[in-house]
């Protein structure tokens, strides 16, 4: 946190010297790992531990590339300018380079603190809506997404408004994807499961060894389990790691956005 020469109050994300030597190191010693449990251990293959080692790898020199951070942030700060709820962040260009990135300080109140009512002042049920406008108007109008937003990297502007901050992971959907995506989800709702198998053989997920019949089965019990469960009673930790294990079991390669 710092301040300006002409007061304006912001974040400064320094670089520490030497750290791209370190991750080149320690993602090294990753890949030789998941080549090795590849290899050992066959009934950790279906978790493709190199496919995982080597999206880690290109997340983690993502982060490191601040000019890339600051073309996203700016690019959020652009999109929600005028949004009603939402704030973003500005970049500082002249105080943004290869090693430091300057942007806005955000204010706001912990999300955790929100979800916890240790805070009155808040319109819970409002800060949900907008959240979810917010994230849905990523993936479905701007083509472009906050791909880390755990609790702290978003504050809670009372009553009802939200600031998203850190932007060093985010992803990325092409108009194709999102048509795609649009489609799964309306044949999950209407629970047409062939529907979704083929959405995800146009994707391009399904492998050699999926058998349509048998992921039929185990994405119609899946979606069987939850259907129709009332909201809160919905772990969406758990519902995505067993629809993961279950594509993963059936040979079905997800794309990494």
């Amino acid at each position: 946190r710092a301040r300006t020469k002409d007061h304006r109050e912001v974040v400064v994300k320094i670089k520490r010297p030497g750290i791209e030597h370190v991750v080149q190191l320690d993602i090294y010693v990753l890949r030789w790992i998941a080549e090795r449990a590849d290899a050992l251990f066959p009934e950790l293959r279906p978790y493709r531990p190199k496919m995982l080692a080597d999206e880690f790898a290109e997340s983690i020199r993502r982060e490191l590339d601040f000019i890339n951070e600051a073309s996203v942030t700016s690019r959020f700060h652009d999109a929600f300018r005028e949004h009603p709820h939402v704030r973003t962040p500005e970049v500082y260009w002249e105080l943004t380079g290869a090693n430091v990135l300057t942007i806005e300080l955000m204010d706001g109140l912990r999300l955790r603190d929100v979800l916890e009512g240790k805070t009155v002042e808040c319109d819970r049920q409002a800060v949900a809506r907008h959240l979810a406008d917010c994230f849905l108007d990523q993936y479905f109008e701007l083509g472009l997404f906050h791909a880390d937003p755990h609790p702290g990297n978003l504050l809670i502007r009372p009553p009802d408004g939200i600031s998203l901050i850190d932007f060093g992971l985010v992803g990325s959907l092409d108009d194709e994807l999102v048509g795609q995506l649009v489609f799964a989800i309306i044949a999950a709702v209407n629970k047409e499961i062939e529907v979704l198998i083929d959405v995800l053989a146009d994707m391009g997920a399904l492998g050699r060894e999926t058998d349509r019949n048998v992921l039929a089965r185990d994405l119609r019990q899946w979606l069987d389990k939850y259907y129709g469960l009332p909201i809160r009673r919905l772990d969406l930790g758990t519902i995505f790691r067993e629809f993961i294990e279950t594509v993963r079991r059936n040979d079905v390669t997800l794309t990494r956005e």
